[in-house]
């Protein structure tokens, strides 16, 4: 179960990306029944937050040491 805090990624798909898929690290604030609301960093630095559908997160795999 995802709980806020949590570092995942998200499956972002842009608009006209022609199926394309890319993983972006983010951090879960709030996690409601329909939509989960992360954090992400933006290439410029700014941090956003954004409403994602839960489809779209999966955990974050962690390196083997």
């Amino acid at each position: 179960m995802m709980q806020p805090g949590d570092k995942v990624t998200w499956l972002y798909t842009p608009r006209g990306g022609y199926g394309f898929v890319i993983p972006v690290n983010a951090e879960i604030v709030k996690v409601n029944p329909k939509t989960i609301r992360i954090k992400v960093q933006k290439t410029n630095g700014t941090i956003v937050e954004r409403n994602v559908d839960p489809g779209n997160i999966k955990e974050r795999t962690r390196p083997h040491a």
